[in-house]
């Protein structure tokens, strides 16, 4: 089984994420929260890169460590556009 390490430095300087091909899905941590709006972050661009990481995988589907879920990629990634777009950079 082929895995995909992501550094995704969010909540913290050694966030990873990992996406796992075989099963089309990419675990996120605390990268992305569909429930909890944009996690607390160290650097907001670290996050953006963090966040593009994440939405450039293939994946079909995310695990949320931190919220608990399995979800469609896609919404995931709607959502938290959605998020992005109402903060002042």
């Amino acid at each position: 089984m082929g895995l995909k390490v992501l550094h995704t430095p969010v909540h913290s300087k050694g966030s990873i994420s990992i996406f796992i091909p075989e099963k089309d899905m990419v675990v996120i941590g605390n990268t992305v929260s569909e429930k909890r709006g944009i996690p607390i972050h160290e650097n907001i661009n670290e996050f953006k890169k963090s966040f593009l990481a994440f939405k450039d995988t293939e994946a079909k589907y995310v695990i949320s460590s931190f919220d608990g879920y399995c979800n469609n990629k896609l919404d995931v990634v709607k959502k938290t556009e959605s998020l992005i777009s109402k903060i002042d950079f």
